[in-house]
């Protein structure tokens, strides 16, 4: 079963404290990340902003260093403002202040020391409280009790829930500073990790702001095992796409309640296309990895899980779009078909992918609309001739309907376990051909780590083009990262080829071929290509 990365909730943690380890429960987790890290797997853990001001003095270092370093929000007479979370009475650190990075670095690191966790989940960063302002309550002043008040979620006062609106940040008011808490927890962490690692390391948060999306990826919070909810993911996935946030997922499977194997299967086939991938759920829930179920759910989520393998290189091209150009990695249809604004049960990946998912319970058909565009079934390369129209796609429950847009050339990898495993294959180009006989994409590519490789050019960005002469090409735009095992081709599969070829050459070379007439699918296999010289296929 693929499997990359173990995540943590704060089960991990010794009285839900930050930046500590449950002895009885969680004694040998050092030895099973290291485990972990022996299998090119990661380990990401759980830590929220409020620090426990529970223990006498010298107890809890997290605390007393926040004390030393006068780190934490202040109240209206400038004490230390106190709330309950998790671990009871807590104080919250000000992650505007000019220290902020120096402390939360120090228990990164000294933590770190103890368990090599590769990245962090922050969570309760709005900041959350369950108490309403704090645990003396608010001032009566005009930030508490303001002329006007918005709408809050249970219809109470701005402080319900969270911190009073008078608490005192380094450079303002609570009041001003409310929804930038979680944004400023997301700059101070990049930061810090940035300093432990040196290396690119994952942050997933709760609570985001404009801007976020540069440091963090964010998940779709606490929702429930419902194939309702599995459809309203797909609205909240764009609007993040579209909000400048594309690391964005929601809880495969769903975080409260009991999923069901079929709901389960049907969850993974529609994550697949989320660019943030997890299955999470409450202690209370039953296990839902995919390893959990029986035969045959436990075939089809693993083939699910394959499908996502064999995209990464697709995925990681979009990230890299994302972060250079801003574009959204999930778009809806609208963005490439105008009068599709409607269309909320499926979406686009780049403008490549049309997915169709299954969103009701013990359906074996989808209605799905078929833009007037040529596509192809992604799996068999079968021309859809239906277009222009919404119709009714089979869908048994090992089936994700997926189809790939004429003229998109995509740089795909055989399906493995990990990810370390996967940029170690050579690169399968599945050439669709469009409606004038041509096609293009791109392939970015660097050490998956690095935090300055677009700045410091070590990378590699590689472009294809099919013209309509049937005449395969690619351009090496940037070459500054080659790995030991190079950046190889080992095969071509073109869609939409209507007759066989009298012969085919790659970079002058004859080639071997397989065509199947019925499908109009053109196979090039056994190649050892070098991406980094460019590529010539030529279909006689």
């Amino acid at each position: 079963m693929p499997y990359d990365v173990q995540w943590n909730d704060i089960d991990y943690m010794n009285g839900r404290k930050d930046w500590t380890i449950d002895p009885s429960r969680y004694g040998d987790l050092p030895n099973v990340v290291k485990d972990l890290h022996n299998n090119n797997q990661r380990y990401i853990i759980m830590a929220d902003p409020a620090i426990s001001s529970n223990q006498p003095i010298g107890a809890y270092p997290p605390f007393d260093d926040g004390v030393e370093m006068d780190i934490f929000v202040k109240n209206a007479t400038g004490a230390i403002l106190y709330g309950q979370v998790w671990p009871g009475n807590t104080a919250f650190p000000d992650f505007f202040h000019p220290r902020a990075v120096e402390y939360w670095y120090k228990q990164a690191k000294t933590f770190h020391d103890q368990i090599q966790f590769d990245g962090l989940w922050i969570d309760m960063n709005e900041p959350s409280n369950f108490v309403d302002g704090s645990t003396f309550g608010c001032t009566t002043n005009e930030l508490d009790n303001p002329p006007f008040t918005p709408s809050t979620i249970d219809g109470g006062t701005l402080e319900s829930k969270t911190i009073c609106p008078s608490a005192n940040h380094a450079i303002s008011t609570h009041y001003n500073l409310h929804n930038m808490y979680g944004w400023s927890q997301a700059n101070v962490t990049r930061r810090t990790l940035d300093l432990l690692y040196g290396k690119r390391s994952p942050i997933i948060t709760r609570s985001t702001f404009a801007g976020s999306g540069k440091n963090v990826g964010h998940w779709l919070g606490d929702n429930h095992s419902s194939f309702v909810e599995l459809f309203y993911s797909i609205p909240g996935i764009l609007n993040f796409n579209l909000f400048g946030i594309p690391q964005i997922g929601a809880d495969i499977c769903g975080f409260g309640g009991a999923t069901t194997p079929e709901l389960c299967t049907r969850w993974h086939q529609v994550a697949v296309f989320y660019p943030f991938m997890r299955n999470h759920a409450d202690l209370s829930s039953p296990d839902q990895d995919p390893a959990s179920f029986q035969p045959p759910y436990r075939d089809y989520i693993r083939t699910a899980l394959e499908l996502r393998y064999q995209l990464l290189a697709v995925l990681y091209t979009a990230f890299y779009k994302a972060h250079t150009q801003g574009l959204p990695i999930v778009r809806p249809l609208f963005f490439i078909y105008p009068g599709t604004e409607a269309i909320d049960t499926q979406f686009m990946w780049n403008d490549q992918l049309l997915v169709s998912p299954v969103l009701n319970e013990a359906a074996t058909s989808v209605q799905a609309f078929i833009p007037d565009d040529v596509f192809y079934n992604f799996s068999t390369g079968a021309l859809q001739t239906q277009k222009g129209q919404t119709v009714q796609l089979n869908a048994p429950i090992g089936v994700i309907n997926v189809h790939i847009r004429g003229g998109s050339i995509l740089p795909l990898l055989p399906a493995t376990q990990r990810t370390d495993l996967s940029r170690q294959q050579k690169f399968q180009l599945l050439v669709a051909v469009g409606a004038d006989s041509s096609a293009s994409g791109e392939l970015f590519w660097d050490d998956g780590e690095s935090i300055d490789s677009i700045t410091s050019n070590t990378y590699s960005d590689i472009l294809f083009n099919l013209s309509s002469s049937n005449h395969l090409v690619s351009t090496i735009s940037k070459g500054g990262y080659n790995p030991p095992q190079g950046i190889k081709l080992g095969s071509v599969t073109f869609y939409g080829i209507n007759q066989a070829p009298g012969s085919v050459t790659v970079n002058g070379a004859a080639a071997t071929t397989n065509y199947d007439a019925s499908l109009k699918v053109l196979t090039v296999t056994n190649l050892d290509v070098d991406l980094l010289t460019p590529l010539s296929v030529i279909l006689n």
